[in-house]
């Protein structure tokens, strides 16, 4: 059916419609116009080999700055270091200014390192990346708590200095 309107339009397009006019309607008769297009074939299937991919690609391990991500990333996720916030905090209630100096400088040389360690990581960077950041986190928490003390030990020094006096 769809061919027979096209046959049709094909007609009305490409003769003016002056000379379609002319022609008795016995002699345009479209139904016995028959088409003989090719059958669709189907599309041409290839047998591939399954693919295997290089050596260097198959045992490809994660960057190592992926795994000091993942490092660092779960350092960050560990709760508030307590230890270092109360050692920072008797440091700077009992030594005053040198506390608050003391106890981030000595959080700062002690790298920790991870319990354990995921799978699929590289070793070494992810402890890496483990260390720098929880070292960064335990010397922000000592500071913090030196600075606790510090303000601890200036109102305790407040405090003697008008007893004194």
């Amino acid at each position: 059916m769809n061919a027979r309107i096209g046959v049709a339009m094909t007609l009305l397009l490409a003769f003016p419609a002056s000379t379609l006019a002319q022609v008795p309607a016995n002699r345009l008769d479209l139904t016995s116009l028959r088409l003989n297009a090719p059958p669709v074939s189907a599309p041409i299937r290839l047998a591939m080999p399954a693919p295997h991919p290089h050596e260097f690609q198959a045992a490809a391990q994660p960057s190592c700055a992926d795994s000091e991500a993942k490092g660092r990333t779960d350092a960050d996720q560990k709760p508030m270091h307590k230890g270092w916030f109360w050692g920072g905090f008797a440091a700077g209630a009992i030594t005053g200014i040198y506390g608050v100096a003391g106890a981030p400088i000595v959080a700062a040389t002690i790298k920790p390192k991870p319990k354990d360690i995921p799978a699929g990581v590289d070793q070494s960077c992810y402890a890496q990346g483990f260390g720098s950041k929880g070292r960064h986190e335990h010397t922000l928490t000592a500071f913090l708590g030196s600075l606790a003390g510090f303000g601890v030990w200036i109102v305790i020094y407040a405090i003697a200095g008008s007893i004194d006096d």
